[in-house]
Order: C-alpha cells, then structure tokens, then sequence
C-alpha cells in the first residue's frame, strides 16, 4: 500500500514534503548524522512533537499526541527502505496548503507540473476544498508584483525568530543585469539526508549584503541560535538551534553563501517566490540538468523531473 505524502508549500525551502505513517512499522530513517534525535521546541499546536537530529539538523518526524490513532509524519528524504530501492510507487502525493503561498503561487505550478490531474491539492488541509489548474495559474501569474519597498532591506527568519536576519539590496548589474539574487532548487543526496526533505530550495548571496546585527563571523559563531555542521571537509551547513530551521550552506572560502529561500519574510504574505528580489532559474549555464540540480541523486526521480518540468514550463510562460 502507498504512504499518503504531504506536499507542504512552506517550509525553509519553499516547499517540503512529508508521509503519515500511522500504526504502520517506520522504515528506516536515513540521515547524513546518526546521533542522537531530540525534540526541538516550536509554537506548533501542542498535541504534536517536532523532532530533528541535534547534530545536523536534519527534519525527523512529527508525531501527533492528540486522541489515537497516533499519525507519525516523517519528511521523505530520510526514507530508507530495506530493500535498497527509492521512493518510485510507493508515495501517494497530495498538496496541501496552498493558502500559505496565495501570494505568488509558490511552488505549487512546478508541482507535478502544476497539474491536478494525478495528484490532488488542497487550500488548507485534506478535508478543504480542491484547487483547481485555473487558480493555480492565477497564482503563477501574480508573482508578487510591486509588493516590496525598494529602499527596505529584506527580512530573513526562521520559525521561532531566533535566527533573525536582513539582506541589503543587490546591484541592477548583479546577477547577469537581473539585479536579483539566484535562486534553485537541489536534489542532492547531502542536502536531502541533512534537511530531511527531497527538493531543497538555495539563494546565494554575497556575504557583504548580510546585516545580522555584527559581522558574519561571529553571527555564525553564535551557538545559541545556530547549529553548525561539518558535511564535508570544505563545506559548512548551519540551523536553528531551536526550531530546526535549516539556515545557511556555506563553501569554505567563497565570497557567497546560500540561504534557505523558504526563510525570506516578503511584504506580501504569501509571496512564497519573492520574486521582487530573486531570480528562479537553472543552477547554472553549465548544469547538466536545468532547473532542479543533482537530479540524477533523486530518489523519485519521477516527482523531482515533473517539478524541473513544471519549471520549464513556468519559465516558458513568463519569457512570452
């Protein structure tokens, strides 16, 4: 029998995803860490626990402690299943939550291509009401437009605000003359086993437009707001050490470092792109696969290859 997976459209990428697992035996559970799971405090109703690896971040599980049966959610890009195979036939996906990017839509037009047919999608939870292909290009198309004070640095925090940030404005020469920051989406197998999540969202941003308040250093220093570990030799990752929020992925040595893009805080509620400020667009002209990086490390290959082609059509849509 499929897993019910929920497509959540924020998170701290701008999308993550989920399954119930219920009474069902838990799989495995995959992370780039394998200490100890703690449980991380949140405003998050008060029947349920979120829990994430101390270590390295990584998302876990949630588990509702209202009336039984128990519903166990677990992010997918910590499934492992004993067989050694992916995830291919085994999710039943449904969106949920598109109310929480009615500002631009979001990610919900790359989604399964954007497509209700094949995987349904909900305002709210999975008893509201169903959005239908019309609204969700309604949304699309909106795309936050003239919603952002262009003399206003831009705010970036996690859930519970303990990780609380502005990025100044970039050039208009920035960016091959976008004068936005690049913005992509990651399927590799570092990032998902230490978010927790499939598909994960990056801004890079030159680390002179970071106004946390000291400098960059010693804000990354700070080990009472952030988490800090090592994935490789060369390269940092940093999260919330309260409510899990991944935050930053840093290359030793770079002038830039990426931020979660499901952090931004836009003028516009909902406005989950910002497209005011980044620019959506394969990761790079070189990329062996456009629009979603590292497709090849997926372990839906389906899921993750309908979300870069609904990309592509998006970017088709709004070039013409």
């Amino acid at each position: 029998m499929p897993l019910w997976t929920d497509v959540l459209l924020v998170v701290n990428t701008i999308f993550g995803i989920s399954t119930e697992i219920g009474h069902l035996p838990l799989p495995y559970l995959s992370t780039h860490n394998r200490t100890s799971i703690c449980d991380i405090r949140s405003d998050s109703p008060s029947t349920t626990v979120d829990r994430i690896r101390e270590r390295c971040g990584a998302s876990i599980i949630n588990v509702d402690q209202g009336p039984e049966p128990r519903e166990w959610e677990v992010p997918t890009g910590v499934l492992h299943f004993v067989d050694g195979k992916g995830l291919e036939g085994r999710l039943k996906r449904v969106q949920l939550w598109v109310d929480d990017a009615k500002g631009d839509g979001g990610a919900v037009g790359w989604i399964n291509q954007g497509k209700l047919e094949g995987m349904d999608r909900h305002w709210q939870g999975r008893e509201s009401e169903m959005v239908d292909d019309k609204t969700v290009k309604g949304l699309m198309s909106t795309r936050g437009r003239g919603a952002e004070n262009e003399n206003r640095p831009l705010l970036v925090q996690c859930k519970c605000q303990r990780v609380r940030f502005e990025v100044n404005r970039p050039d208009e020469i920035h960016n091959n003359g976008t004068g936005k920051y690049a913005s992509s989406l990651d399927a590799c197998t570092s990032c998902r086993t230490v978010t927790g999540f499939e598909i994960t969202s990056w801004t890079t941003v030159p680390k002179e437009v970071i106004a946390a308040g000291m400098d960059l250093d010693t804000f990354l220093g700070d080990s009472f707001k952030l988490g800090h570990y090592l994935s490789s030799s060369n390269t940092s990752r940093y999260f919330c050490t309260t409510c899990g929020a991944t935050v930053f992925y840093y290359r030793h040595g770079n002038d830039t470092i990426d931020i979660a893009s499901g952090l931004f805080e836009p003028d516009l509620e909902g406005a989950v792109r910002v497209e005011a400020w980044l620019e959506w667009k394969k990761v790079s002209e070189n990329a062996s696969t456009d629009f979603v990086s590292f497709q090849g490390d997926a372990i839906d290959t389906q899921f993750v290859n309908n979300v870069a082609e609904g990309m592509k059509a998006w970017e088709k849509q709004i070039r013409t």
